[in-house]
């Protein structure tokens, strides 16, 4: 993308010319400085910065890398406060600047009064793809702002409070917002996401229980990745994790679920559970530790309920309290997971293990 007008570098030494070095070596040269793939770091912007100010032609490279992520605090005077500033007043650079933009994070969002600025700012921002809110409060003027980003793929909030918004507004005058990532998690006033995203777009969803008491569309997505946090209210988590099942379609291939204690689990025997026909990685992750029930026997009675899944591939238990036996668990894996004939991958408590020529090879622990 071209923000300014530049010409190819000239190069002279005193008042001779020199050979003219072709633009892809210099952009071989500011991938190595700053790799496409990863999120810059401070020392990798502020040499970007610099090179910025050589001539029309590094401007034009490393002003896309400069601004593609943008993060939103209290700080006033940050980069992504100035270029809004700037886009407000009509700058020209600032205008092809905004552009570029790609990620943008809230931290703390909550000098933003009734959202006007935002408005006026964000309708610039047309290639935003992925948009963060963390401890904000969330108005129907962000919400505005939000559906008209149409390259939008990814929308998270998390301990976020909705205020006012779609739900206010009469549905069917309403555009809604048409993302294929959704992320919700401890938020208050959650009827207002559900009222405003286009589920038909979702492919990927991430929230806590609390979130799905409001939704009525679970049934209706075309989801492939479902991430289900814990819930502290323990009563609460398993009923609403059972509307999660009944509910959950058929689409999905991953899938993360909270594992309450008690005598029933809640996946053993459902008829619901066993019908995900695509289901192809699981994670179980357990609250708390089983009272009155060893480690070991909670792992065979879940090993039990995760044989249904003939194609599944991946399997991982996330244990907070308790200890088992590498030795114990390897030897559950091969007794009660060995018929999977597709699973390569298993991850209990820790204790991780890939087929490798048939046979169950430790994984190495990360760093």
């Amino acid at each position: 993308m071209s923000v300014i007008q530049w010409s190819t570098p000239e190069r002279r030494a005193g008042d001779r010319d020199l050979p003219i070095i072709p633009n892809e070596i210099y952009l071989i040269i500011f991938e190595h400085i700053a790799p496409t793939s990863t999120r810059l770091s401070h020392q990798q912007l502020l040499t970007l910065s610099n090179l910025s100010r050589v001539c029309s032609f590094f401007g034009n490279a490393s002003l896309p890398r400069i601004y593609e992520y943008l993060e939103f605090s209290t700080h006033m005077g940050s980069r992504a406060w100035i270029l809004c500033r700037q886009i407000a007043a009509k700058q020209p650079l600032a205008l092809s600047v905004a552009q570029c933009v790609n990620v943008c994070r809230f931290v703390w969002w909550n000098l933003a009064g009734d959202g006007s600025w935002a408005v006026q700012t964000f309708s610039h921002m047309k290639n935003i793809r992925s948009l963060k809110f963390f401890r904000c409060f969330v108005k129907k003027a962000h919400w505005d702002v939000i559906t008209a980003l149409e390259s939008l793929e990814e929308l998270s909030f998390t301990f976020c409070e909705f205020l006012d918004g779609p739900a206010d507004v009469d549905p069917g005058k309403r555009s809604k917002v048409k993302v294929s990532r959704l992320r919700v998690h401890k938020c208050h006033g959650g009827h207002q996401p559900v009222a405003a995203i286009d589920a038909r777009h979702l492919r990927t969803l991430t929230m806590d229980p609390d979130f799905v008491h409001g939704i009525d569309w679970l049934s209706e997505t075309a989801l492939t990745e479902l991430y289900v946090f814990g819930n502290e209210d323990r009563y609460m988590g398993v009923v609403r994790l059972k509307r999660i099942l009944s509910e959950m379609p058929q689409s999905i291939q991953v899938l993360t679920l909270p594992v309450y204690p008690g005598s029933d689990i809640g996946l053993s025997g459902d008829p619901v559970w066993e019908n995900i026909p695509l289901l192809r990685s699981l994670t179980l992750e357990e609250v708390e530790q089983f009272p009155g029930i060893p480690p070991m026997t909670v792992v065979r009675i879940i090993c039990e309920s995760v044989r249904v899944h003939k194609g599944l591939q991946s399997f991982t238990l996330q244990h907070l309290g308790g200890a088992v036996s590498p030795a114990e668990v390897r030897h559950m894996i091969e007794e009660q997971l060995n018929d999977l004939s597709e699973l390569n991958f298993v991850n209990i408590y820790g204790t991780a293990v890939r087929l490798v020529d048939g046979k169950w090879i430790d994984v190495p622990a990360g760093p």
